[in-house]
């Protein structure tokens, strides 16, 4: 079973200083808070994985007198893998987010040479032959 599923069917919450958070909340949250110097409470999933994995290393501490396995510690982890996949997610689509924006930058610096070079070649071209390219531009118009 998807872990997703598992999260939909036994309706998994997750921690947070805002309260329980949905599965499709945490989609919502930034991967770190922001400045930590607003009043506002953030909330954010470094903050909410740290806290489902501080639960789960509670319960998977050994005891040597009890041997039988803490029922919480399956959820836990499925919970923990979920908020894994979650920021695994948001890292690979800001860095998809800042390659395509570095793309675009370039592809705006080639397009600004272009132009540049078509001035300098205007620019270099003799008074008569500028004469000619707009009485031919004239020409055409009418």
């Amino acid at each position: 079973m998807d872990i997703f599923e598992i999260a939909a069917r036994r309706k998994f919450r997750f921690p947070s200083a805002k309260g329980e958070l949905t599965v499709e909340q945490l989609w919502d949250l930034p991967l770190v808070a922001g400045s930590p110097i607003t009043r506002d409470v953030k909330v954010d999933l470094d903050t909410v994985a740290r806290s489902i994995n501080a639960e789960l290393k509670g319960v998977t501490e050994e005891s040597f007198v009890n041997i039988n396995p803490d029922p919480r510690k399956g959820e836990f982890t499925a919970k923990l893998d979920i908020v894994k996949h979650i920021i695994s997610a948001k890292q690979a689509e800001a860095a998809a987010a800042k390659t395509a924006a570095e793309r675009a930058e370039k592809r705006r610096k080639l397009v600004d040479a272009i132009a540049s070079k078509d001035d300098e070649a205007l620019t270099k071209a003799s008074k008569e032959d500028l004469l000619k390219q707009l009485e031919e531009m004239d020409k055409a118009a009418a």
